[in-house]
């Protein structure tokens, strides 16, 4: 009752300002929001709340950039999700065999929720608007700023849920940046061979993943990481291969791909989900 309280503050707080024509900035009806949901974290320490704070500050800083774009500031919105995938990689990573609560329980969930369409957007949506587009660039400070945020706020957060352990986040902000190495631009064609850069990227990132769970033991990432190297091997085919057979032949093929593929992929998860448990005991 006390988060769908937390969460009823919020509409309370947008159908006021819709009441009275409030002309204000409507982004601080979010950080308002965020602030009921800290002062109930603080009164009650659930994980609801924790939850809450976990959606609703990353939302308040999307909205307030999207905000500032609009009255002058005309960039690329590969900060947004770059940052937001690495804040994906955090929460999914709250949890280890060592740290163990329903609070981080809920983080992982909303981790895992986001992982995969935040590491799709991070790569399509960074064409979307040139750097001078349609008003002033960032200056150095600026971009400075926005980087840190993007990129320190998630670290900064890995380093108060996990520790020492939180070198692994950083190593995973190293995959995260070099996706802009491959970044498309306006002319790239999905079904060209030049774009190979971003499934070796795609496939590293999967089997990273896959890493990371079989090294703190939890089989999350595991089933995440195995998920994620199955889409990219399907989009490489619809992409790349599937138009250089004839219909039969590609037909035959990706019967055979998701047949045989996905039986080997799903033997190797069950035995690396088998392998975690055995030593997690």
């Amino acid at each position: 009752m006390h988060a769908i309280g937390t969460i009823c503050l919020g509409a309370g707080i947008f159908l006021a300002a819709q009441i009275f024509n409030l002309d204000e900035n409507w982004t601080n009806g979010i950080l308002l929001w965020a602030f009921g949901a800290l002062i109930g974290w603080l009164l009650l320490r659930k994980w609801p709340h924790t939850a809450l704070l976990a959606f609703l500050v990353p939302l308040w800083l999307v909205c307030r950039w999207s905000y500032a774009k609009d009255f002058g500031w005309r960039t690329g919105e590969n900060y947004i999700w770059e940052g937001l995938l690495l804040l994906a990689l955090t929460y999914l990573s709250a949890r280890t065999s060592e740290r163990e609560s329903t609070t981080r329980r809920a983080l992982v969930a909303m981790g895992a929720i986001a992982l995969l369409p935040f590491a799709a957007l991070a790569v399509l949506m960074r064409d979307r608007l040139p750097q001078n587009y349609g008003g002033l660039s960032l200056v150095l400070t600026q971009r400075i700023l926005v980087w840190l945020i993007a990129v320190g706020a998630p670290l900064f957060l890995a380093l108060l849920l996990r520790g020492r352990a939180a070198w692994m986040n950083a190593v995973s902000a190293i995959w995260v940046l070099s996706l802009g190495l491959v970044t498309p631009s306006r002319a790239w064609v999905w079904n060209s061979w030049d774009v190979m850069g971003f499934y070796i990227r795609a496939v590293v990132g999967a089997l990273g993943v896959i890493a990371w769970g079989v090294a703190e033991r939890r089989r999350e990432r595991i089933n995440l990481g195995v998920a994620g190297f199955a889409l990219t091997v399907l989009f490489f085919y619809f992409s790349n291969v599937m138009d250089k057979l004839g219909r039969a032949e590609s037909l035959v093929a990706i019967g055979v791909l998701l047949l045989f593929g996905g039986w080997g992929l799903e033997r190797l998860r069950r035995n690396l989900v088998a392998r975690v448990q055995v030593a997690a005991s």
